[in-house]
C-alpha cells in the first residue's frame, strides 16, 4: 500500500463543517428550483426571523470555540436568499451537517430525515411532482444527530424534546409532505 497524501490526511483530520440555516426569508419567495423543479416557497415570519438569526450566531460561536467550522446559510436576518442558494452555500463550504433553525414557543420537537419522507406539489408547468428522500446513510446520521440534539435540548429545557417527522400538509400554497425543503 502507499502512504496517504498530505491532502487526504489533512481532510481526514479537518474539523467537521456545520451549516446553520436561520429560518425564513425576509420577503416572499415562490420560485422554481432550477435543479429539482420544486417551488421554493418561503416568507417572512415576524420575530422568528431575527430570533433564528440570533440563535444561529450564538450556536456558531459555541461550535467555533469547540473546534468546528461553521457556515451561516444567511448572512443576516434581512438577506433575501432562496433555498437553492442556501444549498449551494452549504455544498461550497463542504458541510458535513446542516441544521435548520426555527424558533417556536411551546414546540419541543426535532425534525429528522428518514428514507421515504417526501414533498409533493404542482410545478410551474402545471405538473405534479413528488420528491422522495432516499439516502439511507444520511438518514441514519440524521437520526443519530437528532437524538443527540433532542437529548441536549431536553436537559437544557427541562422537558421532553421528541424526534419526529414534520408535516406541511394543509399549509397551501406550501407543498405537502413531511420533510423540510432544506434539511
Amino acid at each position: 500500500s502507499t502512504a496517504p497524501s498530505s491532502r487526504s490526511v489533512a481532510a481526514a483530520c479537518a474539523s467537521p463543517v456545520i451549516a446553520l440555516d436561520p429560518g425564513h426569508n425576509p420577503v416572499e419567495v415562490a420560485d422554481a428550483d432550477p435543479v429539482t423543479g420544486v417551488i421554493m416557497r418561503d416568507y417572512p415570519n415576524g420575530s422568528e426571523d431575527g430570533d433564528a438569526m440570533d440563535v444561529a450566531l450564538r450556536v456558531k460561536r459555541l461550535l467555533t470555540s469547540a473546534g468546528y467550522r461553521v457556515v451561516l446559510l444567511k448572512k443576516s436576518a434581512d438577506e433575501n436568499v432562496d433555498y437553492r442558494r442556501r444549498v449551494t452555500r452549504a455544498e461550497r463550504a463542504g458541510a458535513d451537517l446542516g441544521v435548520s433553525i426555527h424558533t417556536y414557543t411551546d414546540d419541543h420537537r426535532v425534525f429528522v430525515q428518514r428514507v421515504g419522507l417526501y414533498r409533493e406539489g404542482v410545478t410551474t408547468n402545471g405538473k405534479t411532482l413528488r420528491l422522495t428522500f432516499q439516502n439511507a446513510d444520511t438518514a441514519a446520521k440524521s437520526q443519530r444527530y437528532a437524538q443527540t440534539i433532542a437529548a441536549a435540548r431536553s436537559r437544557h429545557e427541562q422537558q421532553t424534546v421528541t424526534v419526529t417527522d414534520n408535516s406541511f400538509d394543509g399549509r397551501a400554497p406550501i407543498w405537502e409532505g413531511n420533510i423540510p425543503m432544506i434539511s
